[in-house]
């Protein structure tokens, strides 16, 4: 018996998600410890704010979508990054993981909150002089 070949265009690219817990994880693969993360120094004195293993990680996964999408290597990403993080959750590392997405390429950033029982997102805006 021979089947037919159905073709669907490409792969859709939905929204990566940045956990932060007592975890940091994206898309549900675990990249560092939040404790790791709070402390880390950059490696950019142009950029004090950025955490270096983030980075790494945000950068692949945004190389990623360009090459499939056929994007220019340094332009900003349209594909959402949704940060979901828990009450516990300082401000300032909220800051760092933010920027550093913005410098890894995502322009599109919300975060995801508990509103009455359900998740909403809010979304941000790109930062002055974010790429």
């Amino acid at each position: 018996m021979r089947l037919p070949v159905a073709s669907v265009g490409q792969v859709a690219l939905s929204q990566l998600t940045l956990g932060i817990g007592a975890q940091v994880t994206l898309s549900g693969h675990p990249l560092m410890s939040t404790l790791d993360a709070a402390r880390a120094r950059s490696n950019d004195p142009r950029q004090p704010l950025v955490i270096p293993p983030l980075f790494t990680a945000l950068k692949a996964s945004s190389d990623s979508i360009r090459q499939l999408k056929a994007t220019p290597r340094d332009s900003a990403l349209d594909t959402p990054l949704a940060i979901q993080g828990d009450s516990s959750m300082h401000y300032d590392l909220l800051a760092r993981v933010m920027q550093t997405a913005r410098m890894a390429g995502f322009k599109n950033i919300s975060l995801q909150v508990n509103r009455t029982g359900t998740i909403a997102t809010v979304t941000t805006a790109p930062a002055a002089g974010a790429p």
